[in-house]
C-alpha cells in the first residue's frame, strides 16, 4: 500500500470465532492520520459491518471492503460490496466465479466511479469506445494511470457465470455442511469447525477448521501431513501479514502485538472446497 499509494498499512487483530477483523482492535489502532478501514470478509463470511460502519462514521473514515472471498454473501440482507465506500472483488480461478485473472470494484459514489474509470485506462479521459461513439479522435491524458482493463474474453467469461453464482454457493454450502457433520465427532479432540454469526450468510469460499493445540495431541501440522500422505492437498490460509518479510518494515513497534492472529495461524487449516466437491452436475 505504501509503494502504490503513499499510504501506510496499519494492521489490526482478528476475532477468534470468525477470523474476521476485530472492531475492538480497530479502535485501538486508529490515529488522527487514519484514512480508511479495510475489512476482509474472510472465507466468505461478512465482517461485523454494523460495528465497523459505526467506527468509520464516528472517525470520518472510508470503508474499503475486501470482498475477494465473499461474492454473494449478505450482511443484514445486503450483499458485500454494498456495505462500504467501495468493494474490491477477485476473480482468480479459486474464487466464487473466475475470469482467470482480474477483479472488480463496486461503488455507489459517482466521484470515485469517475476516478476509477480514469485510472484503469492510462489516465485517458476518453476511451476508444467514447471516441467512436462521439465521432472524434480527440482525447487527453489528465493523470498518471494504469492498464487495468479486463480483456473482452475475460469479461465475457465472468459475465457468463453471473447467473450461476447462487447455485454455486448452494453447492459450496452443501459441502460445508457435509464437512461439519462428519467432523462434529472430533470436537472433543480440539477440532473446531466454522460458525456463521448472526445477520449474515456464509458463501464458504474457504472451509477453515481449527486444530486446538493440546500438548502432545493432534496438531495442525500433523493433520496437514496426514492429509497430504493420503493425496489430499490442504492449505494454511493465512500466515499473518505482519509475519511476512516485506511488511515487517511497516510495523509500529509500540502496536505490533496481534495475539489472536498469531495463535490461530498455528492452528488453522483449510480443507478442499469447490462446488462439485461431492459430485453432482453443476448447470
Amino acid at each position: 500500500m505504501h509503494h502504490y499509494s503513499a499510504g501506510k498499512a496499519c494492521f489490526a487483530d482478528i476475532d477468534e470465532k470468525t477470523y474476521n477483523i476485530s472492531p475492538a482492535d480497530i479502535l485501538e489502532r486508529i490515529t488522527p492520520r487514519t484514512k480508511a478501514i479495510i475489512p476482509v470478509h474472510y472465507g466468505g463470511q461478512p465482517c461485523d459491518m454494523k460495528e465497523v460502519s459505526e467506527i468509520a462514521s464516528d472517525h470520518k473514515l472510508l470503508i474499503v471492503e475486501d470482498c475477494a472471498h465473499s461474492l454473494g454473501a449478505e450482511y443484514c440482507g445486503v450483499q458485500t460490496g454494498n456495505l462500504g465506500t467501495t468493494g474490491c472483488f477477485s476473480f482468480y480461478p479459486t474464487k466464487i466465479i473466475t475470469t482467470f485473472e482480474g477483479g472488480m470494484i463496486t461503488t455507489n459514489d459517482e466521484t470515485i466511479d469517475k476516478r476509477l474509470r480514469l485510472l484503469r485506462e492510462h489516465g485517458m479521459n476518453r476511451t476508444a469506445i467514447d471516441r467512436e461513439s462521439n465521432n472524434t479522435w480527440y482525447y487527453d491524458v489528465t493523470d498518471i494511470g494504469y492498464n487495468y482493463r479486463l480483456s473482452e474474453p475475460q469479461a465475457a467469461l465472468g459475465t457468463s457465470q453471473l447467473g450461476r453464482i447462487s447455485e454455486g454457493i448452494k453447492l459450496r454450502v452443501r459441502v460445508a455442511n457435509y464437512y461439519t457433520e462428519r467432523l462434529s465427532s472430533l470436537a472433543n479432540k480440539g477440532v473446531v469447525t466454522p460458525t456463521t454469526s448472526v445477520n449474515r450468510s456464509h458463501v464458504f469460499h474457504l472451509y477453515t477448521i481449527r486444530i486446538k493445540n493440546r500438548g502432545a495431541g493432534i496438531t495442525r501440522d500433523f493433520v496437514f501431513k496426514r492429509l497430504l500422505d493420503d493425496g489430499i492437498q490442504s492449505s494454511v490460509l493465512y500466515t499473518p501479514l505482519h509475519k511476512m518479510s516485506f511488511y515487517k518494515q511497516f510495523l509500529n513497534k509500540r502496536k505490533c502485538a496481534f495475539p489472536i492472529a498469531e495463535k490461530l495461524s498455528g492452528e488453522i487449516v483449510s480443507l478442499p472446497i469447490y462446488p462439485l466437491c461431492l459430485g453432482k452436475k453443476w448447470i
